[in-house]
């Protein structure tokens, strides 16, 4: 399987493309020195990846690193296979654990 994921390091969102989301994580930590925090992640291959990057290239910082901006926050929160909702609470973006019934 083969995933597009969404990083982020407490001030922008990385949108990148793994077989192994664990294992990614685990690379991108050791070489940031902010603790890194999954948003979520689709189902995708290197294409759609970088349709993605094109699709959110206005919120574009640095290759594969985006501002938050809610339209990408939109995105990830209508697409993700995670169980999760991302939101704001004063300026800082959080995630909330979706409760199924």
């Amino acid at each position: 399987m083969e995933f597009v994921y969404f990083i982020y390091d407490n001030s922008n969102i990385k949108i990148g493309f793994t077989k192994n989301i664990k294992k990614r994580m685990k690379e991108l930590q050791t070489s940031n020195s902010n603790k890194l925090m999954l948003l979520g992640y689709i189902m995708g291959d290197i294409n759609k990846e970088q349709f993605l990057h094109n699709q959110f290239k206005n919120y574009q910082i640095l290759n594969e690193w985006f501002k938050p901006d809610q339209t990408l926050i939109d995105y990830i929160n209508i697409n993700n296979v995670m169980d999760v909702y991302l939101g704001w609470l004063k300026d800082k973006l959080y995630i909330y654990k979706i409760m199924r019934g």
